[in-house]
């Protein structure tokens, strides 16, 4: 681990530990190096690439929301938005730095294995996640699609919305019943963590790579 080491020094504001819960979290230099100089990272959006500054913010202020609800109180440096991890990827708790995606094509990015208290974080369905993403109903089978179908279009358009936006409330429940032939079984392969704050002592390895 190059330059400062924040690890080296308690961060004031540590959260209390019940039981630890290991996650992955890729972050680009930029990013790498603010937690390094500041000790911790939050979701402010300032060193996001932009592909991720253009999309639309709703969604995940919507996720902000669920994560004031269901979770402590939130931590002293928090922002608008979360911090991002993997905690399952491909059926597995380790992530294979050969995939795609993990970071922006080409460009160097390193993979913290963090260790956090499980009470902080909020674990949800990645795959439905592309639901409350898209502004699309999540539904467990082909036949409760087709009653939401029929129902939008005689439903008030205020009265859908907030029927949709409770179905979104699904992505949390990772051991729902589905129809395997809709959306797969459960639990997914691809579960993702939220949580407030990344702190540098919350970091116990990291791998740099290129992201494919």
């Amino acid at each position: 681990m190059g330059g400062k080491n924040p690890r080296g020094r308690r961060s004031p504001v540590t959260q209390p530990c019940s039981a630890p819960m290991k996650l992955h979290h890729f972050c680009n230099k930029a990013a790498y190096e603010y937690l390094q100089r500041e000790g911790y990272l939050n979701g402010d959006g300032r060193r996001a690439d932009r592909l991720l500054r253009d999309l639309d913010s709703r969604p995940y202020h919507w996720i902000a929301e669920q994560m004031q609800r269901r979770l402590p109180p939130r931590h002293p440096r928090a922002a608008a938005f979360p911090v991002w991890a993997w905690h399952t990827h491909n059926g597995k708790r380790g992530t294979d730095l050969r995939n795609c995606g993990l970071g922006h094509k080409g460009g160097l990015t390193v993979r913290l294995t963090i260790k956090i208290s499980d009470e902080f974080v909020l674990l949800s369905d990645h795959a439905d996640w592309h639901s409350v993403l898209n502004n699309w109903f999540i539904t467990d089978s082909e036949a409760e699609s087709d009653m939401w179908d029929e129902r939008k279009k005689t439903w008030p358009k205020e009265q859908f919305t907030t029927a949709m936006r409770r179905s979104w409330e699904k992505i949390f429940d990772l051991n729902r019943k589905v129809d395997p032939a809709w959306r797969g079984s459960l639990p997914s392969p691809y579960i993702q963590a939220c949580f407030w704050v990344l702190e540098a002592d919350m970091v116990i390895k990291e791998r740099w790579f290129t992201a494919r």
